[in-house]
């Protein structure tokens, strides 16, 4: 059974590396991670299929396909429109993306955000890997390497490192899950992660 949370110590380690407080590192964590951690039951690496990524990747050759076997809503794998709800339950993001990976693995793999921290496979060099498959690799690994993308991901923004290391919650934000961050209230649920935190 593969652990699906990083240990006290990597978090100590990952903060070191990173020169900030282990506190703001697991703040910035526990908000991104999912609550079930970084692996399936079946221990494979949780994803989440972006249907507009692949769309973007493939200029919008497979637009409009449906993937088998995944209720009707939520089985079109490619469409310019981003949309929360045509996601679709984590149980089903293997089969959406195992299918995409069919018509186009690399744009599939690519369009896929992967592990603990939600790293989008186009980011594989930004997260600190050579090659696509190396971040594959890591995140079917163990949690750590989850734990080694989101840490390169960091360092490699200059501006969500400093802001990580000031703890300003809205910058770490902006960086990390884009302009629209306030929908989802991230900045708010760092600052109270942070203070729930144990030093």
């Amino acid at each position: 059974m593969k652990d699906d949370f990083p240990s006290r110590e990597a978090f100590e380690h990952a903060a070191w590396f990173l020169m900030c407080e282990s506190r703001a590192l697991r703040a910035v964590a526990q908000v991104e991670a999912g609550a079930a951690g970084g692996f399936n039951d079946d221990g494979t690496p949780v994803v989440l299929f972006e249907r507009h990524k692949f769309d973007g990747h493939t200029k919008g050759r497979f637009r409009g396909r449906k993937c088998p076997g995944v209720p009707a809503a939520v089985s079109v794998i490619s469409s310019p429109v981003w949309d929360a709800k045509t996601y679709g339950p984590t149980s089903i993001q293997h089969r959406k993306l195992d299918f995409a990976a069919s018509l186009d693995r690399e744009a599939a793999l690519k369009s896929a955000s992967w592990g603990l921290f939600q790293i989008l496979g186009e980011n594989y060099a930004v997260a600190g890997f050579d090659e696509l498959q190396s971040l594959i690799n890591a995140m079917i690994r163990d949690v750590d390497g989850h734990l080694r993308a989101l840490v390169m991901f960091i360092r490699h923004n200059r501006a969500l490192l400093t802001a990580v290391r000031s703890r300003d919650w809205p910058i770490v934000a902006l960086h990390y899950n884009g302009r629209r961050f306030k929908e989802n209230q991230y900045d708010t649920k760092m600052a109270v992660a942070y203070a729930k935190l144990p030093a």
